[in-house]
């Protein structure tokens, strides 16, 4: 593959640190454009560069915890990432989640439409950061990922354009596309884990609780009853018994 972009003497350029700055700014650009016309600018940049720094350090984090045997307690391993390469997606998102709560009740934010603001801009930094990785390992589980953010775009611009229309999603809230999205996304990889034989437990544990939670709130939002849901799907139940 081509693991390095550039090397000219001494200073070389990795591929994955060019897709990873292509994710960046792409996505920060999408997240500025959806956003722009309901909050300060400024703001938004200053909230796009903190997110970013706390994805970066919660991957790291997460990453370090799940393969500790592997790094122990050697300090400039956990640094130096270009040397000791190795990032939690599910840590990053994990991250990201409670700084993005804390910024908008700071800054008396809309949660949920910041979080439906930003799926365009994430699943972008996906794409490419998946295809940083596949240009360094070749790996077949990260053409799968590939793969598997290439067909959550379609699926992303056929729920912004009709979730409203639901009939079971009676609340029309913002929110619906960030938490669907999402727990596709992460049940997508914990399958691709177990179909490649590479599962990471810790990856696994918190994959579940974000792909679980999306649901329960998708369901949340939506505004419906759990008893009359309930009893609805009995009495749907006991109709194929008589």
């Amino acid at each position: 593959m081509l693991p390095i972009l550039i090397s000219a003497g001494p200073i070389t350029n990795p591929t994955f640190g060019f897709f990873a700055f292509l994710a960046f700014v792409t996505a920060s650009f999408l997240l500025w454009r959806k956003l722009k016309e309901d909050y300060p600018e400024e703001e938004i940049i200053s909230f796009t560069i903190l997110l970013t720094l706390f994805a970066i350090l919660g991957g790291r984090i997460f990453y370090l915890v799940g393969h500790f045997s592997e790094f122990n307690f050697n300090l400039a391993e956990w640094i130096f990432w270009t040397r000791y390469p190795g990032f939690s997606l599910t840590g990053a998102f994990l991250s990201m989640i409670p700084f993005a709560l804390w910024w908008t009740r700071k800054n008396n934010w809309d949660f949920w439409v910041v979080v439906d603001g930003a799926v365009w801009g994430l699943l972008t930094a996906l794409l490419l950061g998946s295809f940083g990785v596949w240009f360094s390992d070749g790996a077949s589980q990260t053409l799968a990922k590939i793969i598997l953010a290439v067909l959550l775009f379609p699926l992303t611009f056929y729920l912004f354009r009709n979730f409203r229309k639901f009939i079971w999603y009676k609340s029309g809230k913002p929110g619906f596309v960030a938490c669907a999205v999402s727990s596709f996304y992460f049940l997508g990889l914990i399958g691709l884990d177990f179909w490649f034989k590479v599962a990471v437990y810790l990856d696994i544990a918190t994959g579940l609780v974000i792909g679980g939670l999306g649901l329960v709130f998708l369901y949340h939002r939506s505004e419906r009853k759990i008893q009359q849901d309930l009893v609805g799907a009995i009495q749907f139940l006991r109709s194929f018994k008589r």
